[in-house]
């Protein structure tokens, strides 16, 4: 009798994850992405032109939804060159074909939405080609990448273009502080990046990081300052809702990425004694609103091909995302961290996937005991180690962090 091994995978079931077509799911994507990228225009563009602030033009007004479409016509014309050029399409209707085929679009459409509504469009077209070309059809195309083809794009844009960045962020403050008659600095997390670093110590004002916004329902709505797609939290949840509805995406990464996010936010606002109703409760929703936590818990940690595929693979990756979001975020030279984070724990998708993977019985081993204490000893670690570290900011690392939030906000 022939036998059969029962080594671990990892293994991909349809109980662990419901299959649908790969057209379908990226369909469903670009659904969810549209009220966003309308409600970014609309706050960016419409609403400042017909108000007449900081003499806003008519290309101003129509800049952000001219970038999506900049952003999905470069990854289109970048993929069918390719497909031209090396995979011998024969003609550009082919290509064009085989573009459509590879979803190409997507990471454009993406791209578009974590760089300012301002930016130049160049910014964009240099960010696709290497989303597009270079970490993803280079790597095979469609189902080989290792990191998310979008992710690392907007990386190596805001890397080289870091003054353009904040230049643009720098003229939608203006337009924001016209359109909600206040006065404030860049974008919320650049302005808590500021007063935690001003003084040595992580002490921040409630005052200054939400009040100044109309409060947390303004922030949750989306009337602030900061890249197109992550200024609305309520869009990314209805989103949310919709992709889990369809199956497109998992529960599991979104959920616990932000609520690991929250419970270490709140356990700094604790330690830091930062004062407000229930412990503090409106400095980890703060965090949670504001930059790109919302969109990219949502539209980019739960990239299928870069997120493990096992349920406690997906329990695993989300929780470290938060926990060196929050790492990079509060300590790190980045005031951000959501693009820092997803992209790092990318690098450990097929070890989690590994380690993850389902026994092919019931039985609960010692050695599978120890294996995700180990995982959960690393998490209190690093965790501890942030909480610590926001307590006492060396006085050395003030100005490389000013020098850095000059640049504002972003993923």
């Amino acid at each position: 009798m022939r036998k059969f091994s029962l080594e671990k995978g990892p293994y991909l079931r349809s109980v662990d994850e419901k299959i649908i077509s790969t057209q379908r799911m990226m369909f469903d994507v670009i659904i969810a992405l549209l009220p966003i990228v309308l409600f970014g225009w609309v706050i960016n563009g419409i609403l400042p032109y017909f108000k007449h602030l900081n003499n806003v033009n008519f290309f101003n007004m129509l800049q952000p939804l001219l970038n999506v479409i900049v952003g999905v016509l470069s990854s289109v014309v970048f993929e069918a060159l390719y497909f031209l050029a090396f995979k011998k399409a024969g003609n550009i209707k082919n290509a064009l074909i085989e573009a459509k085929n590879s979803f190409a679009a997507i990471p454009g459409l993406i791209i578009a939405l974590i760089l300012p509504a301002r930016v130049d469009m160049y910014v964009i077209v240099f960010a696709c080609f290497f989303a597009n070309i270079i970490f993803k059809m280079l790597f095979g195309g469609l189902g080989h990448n290792i990191f998310n083809p979008a992710l690392i794009g907007y990386a190596i844009a805001a890397t080289v273009f870091s003054s353009q960045i904040a230049t643009a962020l720098e003229i939608q403050n203006g337009v924001f502080n016209s359109l909600l008659n206040i006065t404030t600095t860049a974008t919320p997390l650049s302005i808590l990046s500021a007063e935690s670093s001003s003084v040595g110590s992580f002490l921040v004002n409630k005052t200054v990081l939400v009040d100044n916004y109309g409060g947390l329902i303004n922030l949750f709505l989306g009337l602030k300052n900061g890249a197109l797609g992550e200024t609305s939290g309520l869009l990314c949840l209805v989103g949310f809702v919709y992709l889990v509805a369809r199956k497109v995406i998992n529960w599991r990464v979104p959920v616990f990425y932000v609520g690991t996010f929250f419970i270490i936010c709140w356990i700094i606002g604790i330690v830091n004694h930062i004062e407000g109703p229930v412990l503090g409760i409106w400095f980890p929703t703060f965090n949670i609103l504001t930059g790109g936590l919302l969109f990219g818990s949502i539209f980019m940690a739960t990239e299928p091909v870069t997120t493990p595929k096992s349920p406690n693979g997906k329990i695993i990756f989300a929780v470290f995302c938060a926990v060196f979001t929050a790492l990079f975020r509060f300590i790190g030279m980045f005031n951000e961290g959501v693009c820092t984070a997803i992209l790092f724990v990318c690098l450990f998708t097929p070890i989690i996937d590994k380690f993850a993977a389902k026994n092919r019985g019931p039985i609960i081993s010692s050695k599978m005991v120890l294996r995700y204490l180990v995982v959960f000893v690393l998490f209190v670690l690093i965790t501890l180690y942030t909480v610590y570290k926001t307590t006492s900011i060396p006085k050395d690392d003030l100005a490389v962090i000013e020098i850095v939030n000059t640049i504002g906000g972003g993923f």
